[in-house]
């Protein structure tokens, strides 16, 4: 079933009326999530429940964490972008596992050609496939500089992962964010338990340097790359960026079941760690924290 979600203007900002939505100061967020009624937390402020649609909320960057009713269910948190007089809109569907879980994000931001529109997509794993409008297919993270004002249709694709289908509304002046979260759809093939001591004490593991100095270290935790389903030269990886969130810059690769020293710092689903002797983020959705 195609998901259809229209990001537009809120129009009763630029015209007047008797709408509390008349001040162009305000900016919104819609939040739905699929079969399961979960609570939304702005700031940890909660807001209120799904489906929401609230309007009246300052711009700003917030903390967006949606929580099931449903306590078998795995919550989700990340960062929004509230901009004045735009509508942020949030599609999610929980799962039991953060790797099962997946949804979208749309956000807008203003052009300085106002007669343009672009369309950017970013993607949980990167490297996924995007198809717009029946275009050469292009690979995540990328922009679409020349994308006609209107209502769009779009497919993102990964092997071992749940294909998103929507339509999407292109605005004049006005960039078009989209960010993906792919859910697996492969769970027997998911890593979700750590190797016994004895199995993760091996030569190869303890011959690194980076594993030594954590194992020196005053908290001695570790982090190991779980499997991502991104293949990069025949061998399985994890994207490890210079910032915690998909927009920090890409420092390296980190290969699927090697483990790194932990830096004692987790944001959001970023875990920090030493990686070629010097600081990266990892996704805590394809690493697990060891003690």
């Amino acid at each position: 079933m195609r998901t259809r979600v229209l990001l537009l203007l809120f129009a009763t900002f630029f015209f007047s009326g008797c709408s509390v939505l008349n001040k162009p100061k305000y900016a919104g967020i819609q939040v739905i999530t699929t079969n399961a009624t979960s609570a939304i937390f702005l700031n940890d402020q909660h807001i209120n429940n799904t489906p929401l649609n609230e309007k009246t909320i300052q711009p700003g960057v917030y903390n967006l964490k949606i929580i099931p009713e449903d306590s078998s269910l795995t919550q989700y948190e990340t960062s929004v972008t509230l901009r004045a007089g735009l509508l942020t809109v949030v599609t999610w569907k929980p799962a039991e596992r953060p790797e099962l879980s997946g949804g979208v994000i749309y956000e807008m931001e203003p052009l300085s050609d106002r007669t343009r529109s672009e369309v950017s997509f970013i993607t949980i794993p990167d490297g996924a496939i995007i198809t717009f409008e029946g275009r050469e297919q292009l690979f995540s993270p990328t922009v679409l500089t020349d994308v006609a004002p209107g209502q769009h249709e779009y497919e993102i694709s990964l092997p071992s992962y749940e294909t998103q289908k929507h339509t999407v509304n292109a605005v004049a002046g006005y960039r078009m964010l989209i960010r993906s979260k792919l859910a697996k759809t492969n769970p027997a093939g998911i890593v979700t338990t750590e190797k016994p001591e004895s199995a993760r004490a091996t030569p190869e593991a303890t011959t690194s340097a980076r594993v030594k100095i954590a194992t020196s270290s005053a908290t001695a935790k570790q982090v190991k790359i779980l499997e991502t389903g991104y293949f990069l030269n025949s061998q399985e990886v994890l994207r490890v960026r210079d910032q915690a969130g998909v927009t920090g810059v890409e420092a390296g690769l980190a290969p699927v079941g090697e483990i790194f020293p932990y830096l004692g710092e987790t944001r959001g689903e970023w875990h920090k760690i030493l990686f070629k002797e010097k600081d990266g983020w990892v996704s805590a959705e394809f690493s697990q924290l060891l003690e």
